[in-house]
């Protein structure tokens, strides 16, 4: 999942990976100290720091498998994390001159390295193994229970109300609505946002850069400085208006 804010700031990293959706509207600020996905201690699972119920037996079962499979999973990631960093190591000790290349080189790379010789490639190739896939959640950890909207005074999660990290009430039918067409609204105002955060970092800076950013690659190449050069245009998107489910008096 991926956290999502209405923060110019917040928007700008989303390519990153993180544990939970958030939608921000208005003042609330992001504490990620331990209050950001799904916690389990005992039989009590808590969800973004706020406690959400005692699992039941079924759910216990279930959260044993992922926690077996999790941990074969880190097994599986630190393994291939070695790898890409002994191949690193290869890259470079090609690249330097320093070490030969019967001393460094498994036998994957070697055969890798003949092939592209013999197919009339002399640039080095290191063979990419595939990257291990996390295991799949558990159900009671699914983006719509984790998804988290934050507005002036206080925060829904699941269809409650929370106040101060304290649970206030289920929220209506009617707010349900309400809540679901501020969260396709607030999809659409973040794919424009970044849409036109990549045109405008592509024409100042180029592709490489917003590559490097995260912020993907069909932008433009960048433009030539001048004295003539036009100023940045602001950027045309709208924040969606809040449902109101919570005011806040200031």
């Amino acid at each position: 999942m991926k956290l999502l804010v209405v923060v110019f700031v917040s928007i700008f990293y989303t390519g990153f990976s993180s544990p939970v959706q958030k939608r921000q509207s208005g003042f609330g600020l992001l504490q990620p100290g331990g209050n950001i996905g799904c916690v389990v201690t005992g039989n009590k699972l808590y969800i973004n720091g706020l406690f959400e119920k005692e699992l039941d037996a079924d759910e216990i079962n279930e959260f044993n498998d992922y926690y077996k499979n999790l941990n074969e999973y880190k097994k599986q990631l630190k393994a291939f994390m070695a790898q890409r960093q002994k191949e690193s190591l290869q890259m470079y000790s090609v690249m330097s001159g320093r070490f030969p290349r019967a001393q460094k080189f498994d036998k994957n790379f070697e055969a890798a390295q003949q092939q592209n010789q013999g197919q009339g490639q002399s640039q080095v190739v290191t063979p990419v193994a595939a990257m291990p896939k996390a295991p799949p959640k558990p159900s009671f950890c699914s983006e719509n229970i984790t998804t988290q909207y934050v507005f002036d005074g206080c925060k829904v999660q699941n269809g409650k109300v929370y106040i101060g990290g304290q649970y206030v009430r289920d929220i209506s039918d009617s707010e349900k609505v309400e809540l679901q067409k501020f969260d396709g609204q607030f999809k659409k105002y973040e794919k424009t946002l970044r849409s036109s955060m990549q045109k405008q970092i592509g024409q100042i800076f180029g592709q490489q850069f917003g590559q490097l950013l995260g912020l993907g690659s069909g932008m433009q190449q960048p433009q030539q400085f001048s004295a003539q050069m036009e100023e940045p245009k602001e950027l045309e998107v709208e924040t969606p208006e809040a449902p109101n489910i919570c005011s806040l008096i200031v």
